[in-house]
């Protein structure tokens, strides 16, 4: 099973490490002064795959919740309470201990 997860996550860096080539690094970029207020990034193509894959998590849990709540039984069966007084279980006489 370690080896499963060694393989997995080798394969996981291996795919990463193409997409932190991609953008320059920060020494390399050009240094401008710095606004006294934060600027928004132009880079907004990960809002949309994230919002789909938000909304696909929530379907599945309403689905699943539907035939969860379809299996129950209408009406609970009754828990056996040992709290009840002696002889009303009617399990173990009519003093309700084991004679």
């Amino acid at each position: 099973m370690s080896r499963i997860a060694a393989t997995v996550m080798i394969l996981l860096l291996a795919l990463a490490t193409p997409a932190r080539a991609q953008f320059p690094a920060a020494e390399t970029a050009v240094q401008h002064e710095r606004p006294p207020a934060p600027v928004l990034s132009n880079q907004t193509h990960w809002i949309q795959p994230l919002l789909i894959g938000t909304a696909a998590l929530f379907a599945a849990a309403l689905l699943f919740g539907l035939l969860y709540r379809r299996t129950l039984p209408r009406e609970m069966l009754p828990a056996h309470a040992h709290d009840e007084p002696p002889g009303s279980s009617h399990r173990h006489g009519d003093s309700g201990t084991e004679e």
